[in-house]
């Protein structure tokens, strides 16, 4: 394993191979979005059922930016769907009976960069 493979997880500390990633919502004042959030396996799974045990309908999970494969599990176990603008960059969390008109579900996999399931 080479330095270029490993980076330090961002909730553990520890070095580690990234497992998986998500970017948070910078600030409108930020000259830079901010950075990926790497997290190793352990970490991965720890928020997903993180997300998991705090969501309780009809409540919705924060998304962040770009979400990764903790949040996209956490969402499936809970029977939620994205869902977003149909011309939007952008979606959040939706019970499948409680999306807004207007939005359209994206594809489990997407993320906003990838766009909406046509």
């Amino acid at each position: 394993m080479g330095k270029a493979t490993t980076l330090r997880c961002g909730h553990c500390g520890l070095f580690c191979r990234v497992f998986d990633e998500y970017t948070e919502f910078g600030y409108g004042d930020d000259p830079e979005p901010p950075d990926p959030v790497p997290l190793c396996q352990q970490c991965s799974e720890e928020k997903e059922e993180s997300i998991v045990a705090k969501t309780k309908r009809p409540d919705r999970p924060h998304l962040p930016w770009r979400f990764g494969k903790c949040h996209l599990r956490a969402l499936a176990r809970l029977g939620m769907v994205i869902a977003g603008p149909k011309y939007a960059a952008w979606a959040e969390a939706h019970w499948p009976d409680s999306i807004p008109e207007g939005y359209v579900k994206w594809n489990t996999g997407a993320t906003p960069s990838q766009g909406p399931t046509p």
